[in-house]
């Protein structure tokens, strides 16, 4: 069983996000990677999709700190 620290977590689940999101999110002539931009503008969207990501490698066999 792999055990995976919270800062490992948050860069799993923010390189989840950008590949599957490819490419950059314009805002008025800003880019941002889409986890920056999710992760700022609805903290709470974020922090849902992340206790998912977690749950989803708990179930994989990872042991997630603090979840």
């Amino acid at each position: 069983m792999d055990k995976v620290t919270e800062a490992e977590l948050v860069e799993f689940y923010d390189q989840m996000l950008d590949e599957a999101h490819d490419g950059l999110v314009t805002i008025c002539g800003y880019e941002y990677v889409p986890s920056y931009a999710l992760k700022h503008l609805d903290p709470i969207a974020y922090n849902t999709g992340l206790d998912d990501f977690a749950d989803s490698m708990v179930r994989d066999g990872h042991e997630v700190e603090g979840y």
